[in-house]
């Protein structure tokens, strides 16, 4: 019921963005957008690509390695989106992230996912990401919000120090949601 809704969502956004501008987490290993564990990972927004970091395909390493993580801990079947919708570059992220009128389109979207999957946690990945839900936090009451590092960040700061600070968020969130569920 939860993965027709998230269908009918995901077909929604499109159409109202564009199919080719949009994108959503595959189902590959793990549920991606589709899955209906009441944890969401939210991240900033869809890139457009880095050929230098990524070599534009999916799914990068950096994708590999968390989507490794949510197996090894359990969480492969929770929800994966992005709290922009749309994809681009970190140079046109910065220009919208000031545009009031489109930041509030794409948290009317994300509130929409959040209604279908009823979390218990939503974990925000990167403090670009954190911002954006502290700065809509009247809209966040209620949920539980866990920051942790984008896992990405490799491409930047390192593979084996990037992969570490990532182990150690999810046996962090493991630990929290431990605590949740009792």
């Amino acid at each position: 019921m939860k993965e027709e809704k998230l269908e009918r969502l995901k077909k929604k956004i499109q159409s109202k963005i564009g199919k080719e501008r949009t994108w959503f987490f595959n189902k590959i290993t793990v549920q991606g957008f589709l899955g209906t564990n009441p944890v969401v990972f939210l991240a900033l927004n869809p890139s457009k690509g880095n050929v230098k970091l990524s070599k534009n395909r999916f799914p990068t390493r950096w994708d590999r390695i968390f989507y490794s993580l949510l197996i090894k801990y359990g969480l492969e079947n929770s929800h994966i989106t992005d709290f922009i919708k749309v994809k681009m570059t970190e140079k046109e992220v910065k220009k919208k992230l000031k545009d009031e009128r489109f930041l509030k389109r794409q948290l009317n979207y994300l509130l929409d996912e959040i209604k279908i999957i009823k979390p218990k946690i939503i974990v925000t990945m990167g403090g670009k990401c954190q911002n954006l839900v502290e700065k809509y936090s009247e809209h966040f009451k209620g949920y539980e919000i866990f920051e942790m590092v984008h896992y990405a960040r490799g491409a930047y700061i390192g593979k084996k120090k990037s992969e570490k600070e990532l182990e150690k968020d999810f046996i962090r969130l493991k630990t929290r949601l431990k605590k949740l569920k009792n």
